[in-house]
């Protein structure tokens, strides 16, 4: 059982659920909320929901096997779901490696990159004020630079500069074949089916399709396979693979949208897409982060690239 009890100023008027994430920093969102369903989290002996707002002297209990606690700790502490490219008291850009969610999904997956974000930032800051927070997200499988947002104001910021595309992403991919043109738009109307986790290119627009489009050039080709740079212009579900895919050029190692017998010829398992740049490109005021306009981050140290396409230079 952990025991805490309100004592500074600070915490005062805090979520309980938001002080418990930043002390309990190893144990995922799922483990914390199963607790409070569970009733095992109460604040001067009665149970509370975890939009409780603390109070001076608070006592809060928290029963959590000790054993539980020890097994997540010991998983987490040699964490290797993400590399820092950036950070300062605002914002951090982290390097995703492929096969690492983001966040929880329907699958229970409890380890994910942004509670080891947590744990890194605990560890190096102490009690943290807020949580951090995922700006953009990316697939399990593809490896990349995310966002994230140490305070809800610069979250706000950057959400809204990615909505506007006043922040640039760029992907890297290996496909299957050498596009006839070498430079060029896919413009598709896409289908997003949430129930079974797959987009759909459509020939025409239909009441819940949405519009895809995607820049991409050629850099390199040899063997049969490409390697590509793709810019989003929008960003929808699986976008840069469902609409290549649809155009021939499926990403190697793509298991849902690509061709089995390729990958299976070149033994990849996961698909060759990496979000290796990121721009902060803005046009107008960012607040308290005007401070990155014009900035560019790059991720060099991508395995596909090396194995593939040595002598391309990015």
């Amino acid at each position: 059982m952990e025991k805490y009890i309100i004592s500074e100023k600070k915490d005062i008027g805090l979520r309980v659920d938001q002080y418990l994430r930043s002390k309990l920093s190893n144990i995922p969102d799922s483990l914390l909320y199963k607790t409070f369903r569970k009733k095992d989290i109460k604040i001067n002996g009665k149970r509370v929901l975890p939009g409780y707002k603390l109070s001076i002297n608070d006592r809060i209990e928290v029963f959590i096997s000790e054993n539980v606690i020890k097994d997540i700790e010991k998983q987490y502490s040699h964490s290797k779901e993400f590399s820092i490219l950036y950070e300062d008291e605002n914002i951090m850009l982290v390097d995703k490696k492929q096969g690492i969610v983001c966040h929880e999904d329907t699958d229970g997956t409890t380890q994910t990159l942004i509670s080891s974000v947590h744990a890194y930032l605990v560890k190096t800051m102490g009690d943290l004020q807020y949580p951090p927070e995922l700006c953009n997200r990316i697939d399990r499988n593809t490896g990349g630079i995310v966002i994230i947002a140490k305070n809800p104001e610069s979250k706000q910021i950057l959400v809204e500069k990615i909505k506007i595309h006043e922040v640039k992403k760029s992907y890297l991919c290996v496909v299957h074949g050498v596009p006839k043109i070498k430079r060029g738009r896919l413009e598709n109307q896409i289908f997003k089916d949430s129930v079974k986790k797959i987009s759909y290119i459509m020939d025409r627009k239909e009441k819940k399709t949405r519009t895809a489009i995607t820049d991409y050039k050629v850099l390199a080709y040899n063997k049969g396979i490409s390697l590509l740079e793709c810019n989003l212009i929008t960003g929808r579900m699986h976008q840069i693979r469902a609409q290549l895919a649809n155009e021939g050029h499926s990403i190697i190692g793509d298991l849902k949208y690509g061709n089995n017998s390729i990958n299976i010829n070149f033994k990849e398992k996961k698909q060759l897409l990496y979000s290796y740049k990121l721009k902060f490109d803005f046009s107008t005021d960012a607040g308290k982060l005007n401070y990155l306009k014009d900035q560019f981050f790059i991720v060099l140290n991508i395995e596909f690239l090396k194995k593939y396409f040595p002598e391309v230079n990015l």
